[in-house]
């Protein structure tokens, strides 16, 4: 874990728009063996953090809501169903 909240700080220092942060394993279960703590760093970033991973609606909206991030990224399924939007 401090290894990533190094690079976050670092980049934060950069003074960028945001971090698109994967919580979890790609493809895979947001839970990690351990215990990761995202929300350090979501801390440590002053820009956008934008997370991703295992998202649905309602997940997105809490998260949005209590701070934990402030956009939800829904690659996947607008990937493999390019007119998701329009269904």
């Amino acid at each position: 874990m401090r290894t990533y909240r190094h690079v976050v700080e670092r980049l934060d220092a950069l003074d960028l728009a945001y971090i698109h942060v994967i919580e979890g394993v790609t493809q895979g279960p947001r839970n990690v063996p351990g215990s990761f703590d995202y929300a350090a760093l979501r801390s440590a970033f002053r820009g956008r953090y934008i997370a991703n991973n295992g998202y649905d609606r309602r997940l997105a909206i809490e998260g949005c809501a209590l701070g934990r991030a402030d956009l939800v990224a829904f690659g996947r399924l607008f990937i493999a169903n390019p007119d998701l939007v329009d269904r």
